[in-house]
């Protein structure tokens, strides 16, 4: 469990990239040049959301075990897809999220998030919903409450895909949904995503 629990850790930071594609587009910004998720070559806080959503998971949904992602042994190929399928959804949440963005470029951004995700989504039983509920809500709340305590801050807020709130919340609990998905499909071999569906 121990080794699992580092490799998640290790993942989470490998993540860290991708919020270069959100700064790249003005989603998000660090007022504090000092603040140590930018002076790291990874963020404490993606590392984190790594080990926390493997411990979820697994304390949620229990999969069999016996793979090196702490799950059943998966196919590379599978692995592959579902790391491809949540980068490609980042992706989009910074190419139609972004500051310059045209003001119902987010909304769409939001419909494809969700349309993409509600076929995998209704066939789940209720210990993986449950798991994609609370990361799809525990996620945003947490980056309210660090834009709230001037960690970073979200670039395109205030804007009508701001919800009157400080961050992106007309797609960010759908990019969180995302992030769940991409936990589940590591953890149960289950899911293989097909990319543009």
């Amino acid at each position: 469990m121990i080794r699992h629990a580092l490799l998640w850790t290790a993942l989470g930071a490998l993540a860290t990239r991708l919020d270069d594609l959100h700064a790249a587009a003005g989603i998000t910004t660090y007022p504090d040049a000092d603040w140590i998720g930018r002076v790291l070559p990874f963020s404490p806080v993606y590392a984190g959301a790594g080990l926390a959503g493997f411990l979820l998971y697994v304390g949620l949904v229990r999969p069999p075990r016996g793979g090196r992602l702490g799950g059943p042994p998966i196919p590379r190929r599978h692995a592959a897809a579902s790391v491809l399928a949540f980068v490609a959804a980042y992706a989009l949440t910074s190419l139609l999220g972004g500051a310059h963005a045209h003001a119902a470029l987010p909304f769409a951004c939001a419909a494809l998030l969700g349309g993409w995700a509600a076929p995998v989504v209704r066939r789940q039983p209720p210990r993986v919903l449950a798991f994609l509920a609370v990361v799809s809500v525990a996620g945003p709340a947490f980056e309210w409450l660090a834009v709230r305590r001037g960690a970073f801050a979200y670039g395109v807020c205030p804007a009508p895909a701001c919800l009157g709130t400080d961050v992106a919340l007309v797609w960010l609990p759908l990019l969180y949904l995302h992030a769940g998905l991409l936990v589940h499909r590591l953890l149960s071999g289950r899911d293989t995503p097909r990319l543009g569906v």
